[in-house]
C-alpha cells in the first residue's frame, strides 16, 4: 500500500467510513460551493455595469468609486464613503 501524506491507506478508509468526517466534508464543500456562486454572481454583476455603462460609479451616491479601488475589488459597487 502506498502510503499517504498523513498515514497509511488503511487509516485513510476509516476516516471515510466516519460519518462526522463525511459530514465535515460535505459541509466544507458546500461552503466552497457558494462561496463560489456568490463570485459568479458578483462578476456577473460587474459586467451587467460595464455593459449599461456605469461601471466604476458608486450604486449609493454616484461617485466614481476609483481606479484602485476597482483594481482591487473589481466587482465593489460603492465608493468609499459609502462603504462605510
Amino acid at each position: 500500500t502506498t502510503e499517504l501524506a498523513t498515514g497509511s491507506q488503511e487509516e485513510y478508509d476509516a476516516l471515510l467510513a466516519d460519518p462526522d468526517v463525511l459530514q465535515e466534508d460535505r459541509d466544507a464543500a458546500a461552503l466552497l460551493l457558494e462561496h463560489a456562486r456568490r463570485q459568479v454572481e458578483s462578476a456577473q454583476a460587474a459586467m451587467e455595469h460595464l455593459e449599461a455603462g456605469d461601471y466604476g460609479r458608486c450604486v449609493e451616491c454616484g461617485a466614481d468609486i476609483g481606479e484602485a479601488r476597482l483594481a482591487a475589488l473589481v466587482d465593489v459597487t460603492t465608493c468609499m464613503n459609502c462603504a462605510g
